[in-house]
């Protein structure tokens, strides 16, 4: 496992909204990265279009976060138009339903990838309820990820803290599992509840990483962006090689 292999399993997520913003993060970091992730606001204030062009042009990949959650019609028309404007990756809402994630798959170019978001990592057991999910938060990802299997999604985004769990049951093996909610032990939390470090996700079993706060504003004592995605590669490789090691002991 090599440190360039490391690199392509970080996403970098971006929260801006001005495609002038984002480029220089794109430029310094994105031949490091796997892609990166943006936020439905960023598309909508400059054009999908334009933000694949931009990107493409930098030799990025962009993968849209933008939730989709709504009837299976509108789901697949508006996975379509994204696909078609040359995004590679879209996330739905898992508890749009089987037949809503069905619908955006059907939407799915080749080479494209859609991934199916469970529960927030900004939401813990004290803050699920009657008003947004009954039941634990384990028990929630788990049940989400059965239906996003069934509707044939490429992944699913979770918690790291749940990556452990859903990698004991054999019929969710083929999906991938692209994990928010990390942070090095270096990192501040954040507005999440459900975290951990690079090294405990990937041994957890996690595909892909997506970070952003730790990449886009690293602290001092890291430096730059591309010394936050030096030192976190670093862990993942690490990390990867003692996950490598213990599925041949």
């Amino acid at each position: 496992m090599t440190t360039e292999n490391a690199g392509s399993r970080i996403i970098v997520a971006i929260d801006k909204r001005n495609l002038d913003d984002v480029l220089p993060l794109v430029a310094a970091v994105g031949s490091e990265v796997g892609g990166f992730k943006v936020r439905g606001s960023l598309l909508r204030m400059e054009t999908t279009g334009k933000v694949v062009a931009a990107f493409r042009d930098l030799d990025a990949d962009v993968f849209a976060d933008v939730k989709l959650n709504d009837v299976p019609d509108s789901m697949a028309e508006d996975a379509g138009e994204l696909f078609d404007s040359g995004v590679k990756t879209i996330t739905v809402m898992a508890a749009s339903g089987i037949d809503g994630m069905r619908a955006a798959v059907d939407a799915k170019k080749d080479g494209c990838r859609v991934l199916a978001v469970t529960v927030l990592t900004s939401l813990d057991d004290k803050m699920l309820g009657p008003h947004v999910y009954d039941g634990a938060v384990t028990a929630k990802v788990y049940q989400f990820a059965l239906d996003a299997l069934v509707a044939g999604v490429d992944g699913i985004v979770c918690s790291p803290l749940e990556c452990g769990l859903l990698r004991k049951r054999r019929e969710l093996a083929k999906l991938e599992i692209w994990t928010p909610g990390i942070r090095p032990e270096w990192a501040k939390p954040g507005g999440q509840e459900r975290y951990t470090t690079p090294s405990q996700a990937f041994e957890a079993g996690a595909s892909r990483l997506i970070i952003g706060g730790p990449i886009t504003k690293p602290p001092k004592e890291i430096g730059a962006p591309a010394q936050a995605v030096a030192s976190i590669k670093n862990e993942i490789t690490n990390a990867l090689l003692k996950r490598e090691m213990g599925s041949k002991s």
